[in-house]
């Protein structure tokens, strides 16, 4: 298979990218999903980029590396702290009563939000000439949209008592009610 040296993007790829630019089409994404669409004259480049989407998002969609994921691992390891992910109410429950049964000290709370369906919008994505990703990507979409409080809502809460675990409510799942007794160690 041959790539393009500067981005590892497969040169089937690079070409159909530019064939569908030449032809008016057009790749956008939103979240990890690629929207690839252009006029009756681009039909052909889009079917065949269609069919190679998971390749193509692989070079467009932001993704942790393994040598990041590992640091991360790493990082808890050396701290003694696993990640508790909860999507069981009771288990919730159960993991704020444990943290607030140790009366630490303090308490790590984090909040991650995500953009509500209504809000999102797709972000075109660019490409150079020779139909490689961009290094510099379009901001707009969505962007900003995760912190404004009438177009975003809690997605995750991470909540660190000093235990062994961090654990990671998600909230479409998990009750507000459910993890409550945390804010009463604040």
């Amino acid at each position: 298979m041959t790539t393009h040296r500067r981005a590892g993007v497969p040169a089937h790829i690079s070409q159909l990218v530019r064939d569908l630019r030449a032809a008016g089409g057009e790749i956008q994404r939103i979240g990890g999903d690629l929207l690839i669409d252009g006029p009756p004259a681009a039909a052909l480049f889009v079917a065949a980029l269609r069919a190679n989407a998971t390749e193509l998002a692989a070079l467009i969609v932001p993704r942790v590396t393994p040598e990041e994921a590992a640091t991360v691992r790493m990082l808890l390891n050396d701290a003694g702290v696993s990640i508790a992910y909860i999507t069981e109410p009771a288990a919730a429950r159960l993991a704020v009563a444990a943290i607030c049964a140790d009366r630490p000290d303090v308490v790590g709370l984090d909040f991650e939000t995500e953009v509500l369906p209504a809000f999102r919008s797709a972000i075109p994505v660019a490409f150079t000439a020779q139909g490689i990703p961009a290094a510099r990507q379009p901001r707009d979409g969505v962007a900003g949209a995760a912190i404004d409080p009438h177009r975003s809502k809690v997605r995750l809460v991470q909540a660190c008592g000093g235990g062994e675990h961090c654990h990671l409510f998600d909230m479409r799942f998990v009750a507000w009610s459910d993890i409550a007794p945390l804010f009463n160690l604040l």
